[in-house]
């Protein structure tokens, strides 16, 4: 993807829409003088190993195999993409460095900065201590233990008509007509679709996204930084309450998805993922 700045002028951006999704207090501001130009964006992830199609786990006859290998098919993906995540964080902290610093950040450095902000639907403020936190509460991992609970469940171990055909382990849903499957339970008056996808790894990627940029999993993401405030290790059980408005089962699908994870063991995958320092 290729981010056009036709921009003269000083990036400002508006104040954001939730509160409790950023950090007040802080008096440090910087505007910037943006010149037209093009950058790569440094949204688009790296994939070393493509994912093109969700294996047929219907051949296992064995539950526990079965099981066993729908997580490994999976986790691997999980773990990529949450190094890519880290390394956005990592870019961000580094630029947040030099701010701190009172140095004047270089246009690459703005254009980077407007880049995530557009992608993790930041709405436009001034570049200060409080973008900076807000950005790093949106930038951040999620558990491998939760992707693969709520992958199982929404995709019926990789069964679904969904997963098998268009690679949605998620449910994700599309709003363009032609942009995926229409679902034989649709109202008449609805016009969603399910989203297809080319990989895996792109349907991870806009998991991972959604949880992080949009307004309804504010709540885990302000469980997720108090985690990091504390030094506690950031797991899937940990993060599962904000998630409250992930389906209108509400409170029962947040339990599905406690179930989900302690019936099959998975915080032994949140073991050893990177925590501290970041």
């Amino acid at each position: 993807m290729i981010v056009t700045l036709a921009m003269l002028s000083v990036y400002v951006l508006k104040q954001p829409e939730s509160v409790s999704d950023s950090t007040a207090g802080s008096q440090s501001v910087q505007t910037m003088t943006v010149a037209t130009g093009t950058i790569t964006s440094p949204l688009k992830a790296r994939t070393s190993s493509p994912v093109t199609s969700v294996p047929d786990f219907t051949q296992y006859a064995d539950v526990k195999e079965k099981k066993q290998a729908f997580f490994d098919f999976l986790y691997p993906v999980v773990v990529e993409q949450n190094t890519f995540i880290r390394e956005q964080r990592a870019q961000v902290k580094r630029i947040k460095s030099r701010f701190e610093q009172q140095e004047t950040l270089s246009e690459k450095d703005t254009q980077l900065l407007m880049a995530y902000a557009k992608a993790y639907h930041i709405d436009e403020q001034p570049i200060s201590d409080d973008f900076f936190n807000l950005l790093l509460r949106r930038v951040d991992v999620i558990p491998p233990s939760l992707a693969l609970a709520q992958a199982a469940i929404e995709s019926g171990w990789g069964g679904s008509r969904f997963a098998q055909q268009g690679n949605n382990l998620f449910g994700h849903w599309c709003f363009s007509k032609g942009c995926g499957f229409v679902p034989a339970s649709r109202d008449g008056n609805k016009s969603h679709e399910v989203a297809k996808f080319q990989t895996v790894n792109e349907a991870v990627r806009k998991y991972m996204r959604n949880l992080n940029a949009f307004h309804p999993y504010t709540p885990m993401r302000d469980i997720r930084v108090e985690k990091r405030n504390d030094n506690e290790p950031i797991t899937g059980p940990a993060l599962v309450d904000g998630l409250i408005d992930y389906s209108e089962m509400k409170e029962e699908y947040t339990q599905k998805v406690i179930q989900m994870i302690r019936q099959n063991k998975l915080t032994r995958y949140d073991v050893g993922q990177p925590q501290a320092g970041l």
